[in-house]
């Protein structure tokens, strides 16, 4: 009796490891790729059999990885990607900044998607809240007769003319002070008149150059991007203000690199409003940060913090000694801190500094007093 009873549940654990083969033979040959093509699309048809079942595993065990939205510490943030660069390098870099968790995830993606080698070379733009898997298809292109090329609000030409270089869009002799001087002016609304610099006008964010457009063609796409998003009848708006257009810039410029938290960017061009209304000089260090870079080559084009020196320089974009906007923009600014010239938060606040906190956050006063007292211990 003994001994059938054995039989019987040999049999039972026999038919048993039968079922669970074949389940697991079908989780691995048909659900498994199934469940990886709904969350991740077609896989490349060059894959065999063996690696898309490994490939569509990885995946779908790393899936959180990749659909996780991330977090940056400065955001958003350009990445540059080298011409003839590998995507394991790619991925590995993104791992190193931090932007990506795994690059293994990653190149697991692109290669499923037979995509390894068309991660194509460029400047890319990448916020926070993106996903590594928004990131991997980002940063394909399907359309490789153009070149991928993005730079953020606040930037100097200078730093944009350094990208542009690095990233062999610009040959490397060719600078945008030579372009400017041999006259950009097709680029601009006859209304402007003839501008000395393209500075302020080089519209921030992300672009698909085509390969085969010169250095003017490339700088007149940035700033035809400018006036596109410009509100049509921003001129008008700005001079009840009492500017005009080219200063509504030049005064964006110097709020874009004031303002840290976007809330902020009405209050702090109220406050330059304030000023320019009272005769009283801006006294806004980026103008001064703008002048000592300007004066010279150095590897930092916003020298932080300034000392009792710096604040001496004798230039014209000094608003601690000239009162007044400057005769330039500083930077490039983007449309939140244009429409804060326009559209300004009507306050008595002649002063702002950053708060204590370490939030970027800033403290706004009516009194020097105030201001005064406002300061960190």
């Amino acid at each position: 009796m003994r001994i059938k009873n054995h039989k019987i549940v040999l049999a039972i654990l026999l038919i048993l490891t039968i079922i669970t083969f074949f389940v697991s033979l079908f989780v691995l040959i048909s659900w498994i790729p199934s469940a990886a093509e709904q969350l991740y699309g077609e896989p490349d048809q060059t894959i065999d059999r063996s690696q898309r079942i490994l490939l569509s595993t990885q995946l779908l065990v790393n899936r959180k990885q990749l659909f996780s939205p991330i977090k940056l510490d400065n955001d958003p943030q350009t990445f540059l990607i080298e011409s003839g660069e590998s995507a394991w390098s790619v991925a590995n870099r993104l791992e190193e900044l931090k932007i990506i968790p795994d690059a293994r995830s990653l190149v697991n993606y692109w290669l499923y998607k037979g995509q390894d080698r068309l991660v194509q070379s460029g400047v890319y733009l990448i916020q926070s809240n993106s996903t590594p898997y928004s990131i991997a298809k980002k940063v394909v292109n399907n359309t490789p007769e153009k070149i991928q090329f993005a730079f953020l609000p606040g930037w100097r030409k200078e730093e944009i003319e350094n990208l542009l270089i690095t990233s062999n869009i610009f040959p490397e002799k060719v600078k945008i002070e030579g372009i400017e001087n041999a006259s950009l002016n097709s680029c601009f609304p006859s209304e402007l008149g003839n501008l000395s610099t393209i500075e302020g006008f080089l519209y921030p964010g992300e672009y698909q150059i085509p390969n085969e457009y010169s250095p003017e063609e490339i700088l007149c796409i940035f700033s035809e991007k400018f006036f596109e998003s410009l509100p049509a009848n921003y001129g008008e708006i700005v001079k009840a203000n009492g500017l005009s257009t080219y200063e509504a810039v030049i005064l964006a410029s110097i709020i874009q690199k004031e303002v840290i938290l976007d809330e902020e960017v009405s209050i702090i061009a109220g406050v330059f409003l304030n000023r320019l209304n009272a005769e009283m000089p801006l006294q806004s260090d980026p103008t001064v940060q703008y002048a000592i870079a300007g004066d010279s080559t150095p590897s930092v084009w916003w020298k932080s913090p300034l000392n009792a020196s710096d604040l001496l320089i004798d230039s014209p974009f000094n608003t601690y000694l000239f009162k007044g906007l400057p005769p330039a923009p500083i930077c490039n600014p983007n449309l939140n801190s244009l429409n804060a010239v326009a559209f300004p938060e009507r306050t008595d606040f002649l002063y702002f500094r950053a708060a204590c906190d370490g939030t970027g956050s800033h403290i706004f006063s009516e009194t020097y007093q105030q201001h005064r007292d406002a300061a960190c211990n």
